[in-house]
């Protein structure tokens, strides 16, 4: 079972796979003044892609988990531009049910990455979608700490 804020966002397909795939950044930083050596790795922030295909969902839940990754535009209709997803409740909480010692995964905010497809079939339309999980935090500068220990992902 997936959840999108809480409410029943539908099941996964018969092969019952979801795949979560950590995105870590980097940042080059020379130490060899005369540039022979492979730069230093300064590590920054990460996000969380998690990939799946759904079938018997809630298009209720899936329309309203559009409208929050595109700032509360309607699905089919054009978004405002340049506005912050963390505005205004943009990022959503995504649970995925877990048969392993029945312990969830949560991604604390997450958005709808890119694109969605959803082919339109006379049995069952099976809605294959990318999320985007970040560690998200109004307040970047958290009291000196920026982003550490803020929670992308629990299990």
């Amino acid at each position: 079972m997936v959840k999108y804020n809480g409410s029943e966002l539908g099941l996964t397909d018969n092969q019952g796979k979801v795949t979560i795939v950590p995105q870590f950044s980097y940042l080059p930083i020379e130490v060899d003044g005369f540039f022979q050596n492979p730069p230093e790795r300064q590590v920054t922030l990460y996000a969380v892609d998690i990939s799946m295909t759904l079938v018997h969902f809630d298009s209720a839940v899936f329309t309203q988990a559009v409208a929050n990754s595109t700032q509360g535009s309607i699905e089919g209709t054009f978004p405002y531009g340049g506005k912050l997803l963390g505005a205004n409740g943009g990022y959503g909480v995504l649970t995925l049910a877990s048969p392993v010692q029945n312990a969830p995964w949560t991604f604390n905010s997450v958005y709808i990455k890119d694109h969605y497809t959803l082919p339109i079939g006379a049995e069952r339309s099976l809605l294959e979608i990318i999320w985007t999980a970040v560690g998200y935090i109004s307040d970047p500068w958290n009291n000196g700490a920026g982003a550490q220990g803020i929670v992308v992902y629990d299990n």
